[in-house]
């Protein structure tokens, strides 16, 4: 999968380690194997404090997956996670953007 350890803290919702890992200059924009980053994961996982947190630090809002062009707000729609999509929308999520 290629996961960072950025990634693997986001999926877990682990907020304080990934602001520790970001403090170390791990670069908030890496990418997995299919250009998942931080956000994305964190999003599809419904960690709304770690997404926070990743668009606080510089993560991309834009970003798009490689398979779907999925962008962070689409993973947190496919879920239901209103609360992470209500973030990403203050945030300045495109909701007319769409994937593949």
């Amino acid at each position: 999968s290629g996961w960072t350890v950025l990634i693997a803290a986001s999926y877990n919702g682990q907020t304080e380690v990934a602001s520790l890992l970001i403090d170390y200059k791990v670069d908030v924009e890496s990418k997995d194997d299919g250009d998942w980053t931080a956000l994305h994961v964190a999003a599809r996982k419904n960690h709304r404090e770690t997404a926070q947190l990743l668009l606080e630090r510089g993560a991309d809002i834009k970003a798009v997956t490689l398979d779907n062009q999925s962008t962070a707000l689409h993973l947190a729609a496919e879920k239901g996670h209103k609360k992470t999509m209500g973030l990403l929308l203050r945030k300045g999520a495109d909701h007319t953007s769409q994937d593949a």
